[in-house]
């Protein structure tokens, strides 16, 4: 997946993960978000967050919050 991740950079990516993800293992994502995070090829680590939550494969009203302002962050001109 990081290297999927390098191909996309540097466009913008966030990640929402649940805790209790049953799916997608939160050990994998922590990795995943920490090896994003410390490169520094063409500004991924300014561009990636990873936003992790109590719970499963979701989206709570929260999150969805959360993930609306990172939207108008990067999509608003």
């Amino acid at each position: 997946m990081v290297d999927v991740l390098a191909d996309v950079a540097p466009t913008p990516l966030l990640v929402t993960h649940g805790t209790e993800n049953r799916i997608f293992p939160p050990d994998s994502v922590h990795t995943l978000a920490d090896t994003v995070s410390e490169a520094d090829d063409a500004g991924a680590s300014e561009r990636f967050e990873t936003l992790f939550f109590d719970g499963g494969h979701e989206f709570p009203a929260d999150v969805r919050s959360s993930a609306y302002d990172w939207l108008d962050r990067w999509l608003d001109p």
